[in-house]
């Protein structure tokens, strides 16, 4: 009890106080002096017997008391006035010690008594105002310590109360909530709790941390700058004792030492007296609950023993929370194992973040930070921090590095879990082995919480670290079950990413499989290398994990490669990344494949140090993961596609061999389009030979027509016209076919000449050309008529061939290309008929003839069964004897031109035999007749045409002649026969002599027949009228008895 410094301050007067500090000197007797000196023993036995003094150092105190309360008096009957400050803590102090009013009403009884005959009026009134100054103070005082006591009864017995609830807190929230039920149970005006790392038996941390404060006299507490060193003057107040100590600390008056530099702040909130009680708040963490009074407040003489009490249930309850994070950290750990069999995703850092966002809002664990390994760098670097934490250390912890190379000896733990891929555990800074290196991490997490480090190892090679700030968990800090539960739900996390992964990849692997087969006619339907690559680095980041789908070919200059098709993200950037040929080293993944003519990846192609130059383009795209294949054509390497993710480690095998395969794609959809533009280049030759004549160079009979369909189909008015050599069947016959080629070869080169502007000319077949007139008129008909006819004489002179033309007009003729190209040729047939060598334009007499021979074509059958075309007979008469010998038959048809007739017969050869039968029954008809008349004798002639006479039926058809009597019928043919097939007609003519059956050549001169062909044919006569030149027949009438009998015959007519 040590209360001698009470009283040794100055006093402070009370409001209303008569007297001060200053008040002048009274002279007091020696008697009274004396008095108060005798009594002094006395006032200590009275204090022993009512408060039971026993032990020697309580005697001694009490003595010491009553020397103190003896000087008080001899004071005031000195300066004659009452000081109600120290009334106040006189009675503060009897309230301490015990002292009860009675033994107060005693001692002032024993002065009344003693000290009647020495004091005088005046001061026997001071002492009866003293009396009753500190009876009332002493009440006033026993009721408010009575209340505190109370009050820190009911916040021991509200927090044991309370147990339950609080051990399932967060840490700061149960500290704030506690610093609030004690204020508000004390009614102090303030009441703060303090943290510091270390305890006091392992030492402690520099720096006091004022967590939480409640009160009137807050804001004091907020000013705080606390340390635990003692030479330092902020550690030299009462928290800064009370933690080294370890014991309750009192410090009773807001003058006393232990307040040294903060005594006048505590003035300015009016503080008093501070009681401050330090509890383990963990294994490496201290705490201590501050309670300071005001300056009027008694202070109860058990206050430590009741804040002794309420540190105690304190340190239980923190103890007891820890046990409980203990039992909670295992829970959550098994909740988020159980959790991860619905984690979706396929990122190793998403599903750590997950676990550490969940357990970092825990009783258990206060923060969590995450390390990623830069490999560039090979520094680990911050990522991500969770938990309850200050913004400024959040900071300091993103921007911090920290390296791992070096020997381990130097690494901090960090590093060294990193590097020894196993768990580092730190319990705080105070005796940890790691003290001289924890300022990096630990010291910016949770202050004096245990920090485990995991290390993160996927597929063996350590790619981070996790940090966890846990709250102690027992005596011994962390247990070996939370390390091991702890490192088993980082590795089954990843795990479990690793199954998500190989899911996904699986899933978009075979949906990009299934794209790429069905993508398939990309390589039909490409027109372009461009197009096809383009179309296929489409497809490769669609539905896949690939951003950035890309080729590279070296450009003209062979100096750089650049891109020839690209697509997703950075795919219009990509051009300006210059990758020289020439680069020194291994360079970006496409060089590498080009290069080596393999494939080439990088499962983290930021952290390779070749592309060091890219790296900034790579980051902008995240392009952290790709690919390259080498692309051949024609066995070489011309290019690489590279395929680029923003995901790591996603260049599997399987990939690679999808890649693969797209690369054959690719290189079979070049080939095909190779193929495919050869063989297009092979069919454009081929459309042209399929169009153009070869003998002449000139379009063919296709080409001629596709050309005039297209004019017509454009509305443009045209004129066709066919051009058809005369005597060139002569020319091919005599000379040769050798010759007929030169011929048609060089006139095609002169009527190429002749054609201009949309002009064109085209050989049709044969000796046959064609000529097409655009926005054609009469006039520039005529004048193409005039240099054809005049280039076709010219070249034709010498073998004494001229041409014969037939012209159509669309304006007039029909604007369908079959009817223009069917009215040239009656055009041409009509020139040829008037005589050859001319040109006729379709129309008037040319038209009127044509529908002639269409209504013979049409009405010929009917006219024969109908007997409208008929035969009459025309007698030949014997000119000597005036007998008529024979008959010939002449067709007769009312109101059909004979001429148009014939022509239209020997055009058709199926309406020939028609006639031809028709004429052969007639004759069979005349000759029964004759017979029956009694002339048998008389023959009967009847015409044939060339085409029935040469065609296989004619055979057939005579057959009906060798029945009857043998000679009585002559068949007459014209000169034509010879010219169109001499053999067949002398082997025709042998048949017909075989039955019986003469032959008459009917109109000879009339062709172009010469007589020494005919002369070659074994007939029986010839009928004409010119005049006979041997010379002109070129008959050799010595040497030729054919020739002499022909001649004979022809004599005779």
């Amino acid at each position: 009890m040590e209360l001698n410094s009470e009283f040794d301050s100055n006093p402070t007067p009370r409001r209303g106080n008569p007297g001060g500090p200053t008040a002048p000197t009274h002279h007091i007797s020696a008697g009274v002096v004396e008095a108060l000196r005798r009594l002094q023993p006395k006032l200590c036995e009275l204090m022993v017997a009512d408060i039971g003094i026993f032990h020697e150092d309580e005697l001694a105190e009490a003595d010491r008391i009553a020397q103190v309360i003896t000087d008080e008096f001899i004071r005031m009957f000195s300066e004659q006035r009452v000081d109600y400050g120290v009334i106040a803590r006189v009675s503060d102090v009897h309230l301490r010690v015990g002292i009860r009013p009675a033994w107060i009403d005693r001692i002032y009884e024993l002065y009344r008594t003693e000290l009647a005959d020495v004091l005088n009026a005046n001061e026997l009134a001071l002492l009866l105002l003293h009396e009753k100054e500190l009876l009332a103070t002493t009440g006033e005082a026993s009721i408010r310590l009575r209340n505190s006591r109370e009050a820190l009864q009911q916040t021991i017995v509200e927090v044991a109360n309370l147990f339950d609830r609080y051990v399932q807190m967060p840490e700061s929230l149960l500290i704030e909530q506690l610093v609030e039920m004690i204020q508000r149970a004390t009614q102090a005006p303030l009441v703060f709790m303090a943290t510091a790392l270390g305890t006091p038996a392992t030492g402690l941390g520099e720096r006091i941390t004022i967590v939480a404060a409640a009160g009137e006299g807050r804001a004091y507490a907020d000013a705080l700058d606390l340390r635990t060193d003692p030479n330092d003057p902020r550690g030299q107040g009462p928290t800064g004792i009370a933690l080294r100590s370890g014991d309750v600390t009192l410090s009773p008056r807001n003058s006393d030492d232990h307040f040294g530099i903060w005594t006048d702040q505590l003035r300015l909130f009016e503080l008093g007296s501070a009681i401050v009680v330090p509890f383990p708040l963990s294994l490496n963490r201290s705490a201590a609950l501050a309670l300071y009074r005001r300056e009027s407040d008694p202070t109860p003489v058990d206050i430590e023993d009741m804040m002794g009490a309420l540190g105690s249930e304190l340190g239980r309850l923190f103890h007891a929370r820890t046990a409980f994070a203990h039992g909670r950290l295992l829970d959550q750990i098994v909740e988020a194992k159980i959790a991860l069999q619905s984690l979706m995703t396929t990122e190793w850092a998403s599903a750590l973040e997950d676990i550490a966002e969940n357990l970092a809002h825990d009783v258990s664990i206060r923060q969590a930070c995450m390390l990623r390994f830069d490999a560039s760098t090979e520094l680990l670097r911050c990522v991500g921090v969770w938990g309850d934490l200050s913004d400024e250390a959040r900071r300091e912890l993103v921007e911090l590095e920290i390296s791992v190379s070096g020997r381990l000896d130097t690494l901090g733990p960090s590093a060294t879990c990193f590097r020894l891929q196993r768990e580092v555990i730190t319990n705080g800074l105070i005796g940890s082995p790691y003290r001289t290196s924890l300022g990096e991490v630990a010291t910016l997490l949770a202050d004096g919480s245990a920090v485990l480090r995991l290390p993160i190892v996927i597929g063996g090679i350590s790619q981070g670290v996790m940090i966890f700030a846990i709250n102690d968990q027992a005596d011994h800090g962390i247990g070996e079950d939370v390390v091991y539960s702890m490192n088993e739900l980082i590795r089954q996390a990843i795990a479990r990413v690793e199954h998500n992964r190989s899911e996904w990849e699986n899933r978009w692997l075979n949906n990009l499989t299934l794209t790429v087969l069905q993508s398939a006619s990309i390589m039909v339907s490409a027109q372009s290398e461009t197009e096809l690559l383009q179309s296929f680095c489409d497809v490769l980041v669609t539905e896949s994990v690939f951003t950035s789908s890309w080729v590279a070919v070296p450009n003209a200059d062979m100096n750089r490669l650049v891109p020839m098709a690209s697509a997703g993200r950075g795919a219009q950037e990509v051009g300006a990344l210059l990758v020289p040929l020439d680069h020194v080293g291994d360079g970006p993944l496409a060089l590498r494949a080009i290069r080596s003519d393999s494939v080439a990846w990088n499962q983290d192609e930021l952290g390779d140090a070749a592309v060091s130059p890219w790296i900034d383009f790579l980051r902008t795209f995240g392009w952290n993961c790709g690919v390259a294949l080498p692309v051949h054509k024609n066995g070489h390497v011309f290019a690489a596609l590279t395929v680029m993710s923003q995901v790591t480690n996603t260049v599997t095998p399987a990939v690679i061999s999808l890649l693969e395969t797209v690369v054959k794609m690719v290189e079979q959809g070049i080939a095909d389009l190779n193929l495919k533009q050869a063989l297009e280049r092979e069919k454009n030759v081929q459309r042209i030979a399929a169009r153009t004549d070869m003998l002449t160079g000139l379009d063919n009979r296709l080409a001629f027509e596709e050309k005039v369909r297209h004019m017509l189909i454009s509305g443009r008015e045209v004129a066709i016209g066919i051009l058809d050599l005369d005597g060139f069947k002569e020319l091919n016959d005599t000379a040769g076919h050798w010759a007929g080629d030169k011929f048609l070869e060089s006139l095609g080169s002169g009527l190429m000449t002749l054609v201009e502007d949309d002009d064109f000319v085209s050989r049709l077949g044969g000796d046959e050309f064609g000529f097409c007139v655009a926005d054609a008129d009469y006039r520039a008909v005529d004048n193409l008529v005039e240099r054809v006819m005049g280039l076709v004489d010219e070249i034709g002179e010498e073998y004494r061939i001229t041409g014969s033309l037939g012209w159509a007009m669309s304006v007039t003729d029909g604007r369908d290309y079959p009817s223009l190209l069917a009215h040239a040729d009656e055009a041409l047939y009509a020139a040829k008929a008037a005589g050859k060598a001319r040109s006729y334009l379709f129309g008037g007499m040319v038209a009127r003839s044509i529908e002639l021979r269409r209504q013979v074509r049409d009405r010929l059958p009917a006219a024969i069964e109908s007997g409208d075309l008929r035969f009459a007979l025309q007698p030949k008469v014997n000119g000597t004897t005036g007998m008529i010998v024979g008959v010939e038959l002449l067709m007769r048809w009312d109101g059909v031109p004979l001429e148009s007739v014939l022509k239209e017969v020997k055009s058709d050869p199926e309406l020939a035999r028609m006639l031809g039968n028709h004429a052969i029954k007639s004759a069979l008809a005349v000759h029964h007749r004759l017979v029956a008349y009694g002339h048998p004798d008389i023959n009967v002639s009847l015409n044939v045409t060339p085409s029935h006479f040469l065609s296989s039926h004619f055979a057939d058809d005579v057959a009906l002649f060798a029945a009857e009597t043998p000679w009585h019928f002559t068949i007459e043919i014209t000169e034509d026969v010879a010219l169109d097939d001499l053999a067949s007609a002398r082997a025709m003519i042998a048949m017909l002599h075989s039955v019986g059956v003469a032959v008459s050549v009917d109109d000879f001169g009339t062709g172009y027949a010469s007589l020494s062909n005919v002369a070659l044919l074994d007939v029986d006569e010839l009928k004409g009228s010119i005049d006979i030149h041997v010379d002109r027949f070129g008959l050799d009438l010595i040497h030729s008895p054919s020739s002499v009998g022909v001649f004979e015959a022809e004599v005779a007519t």
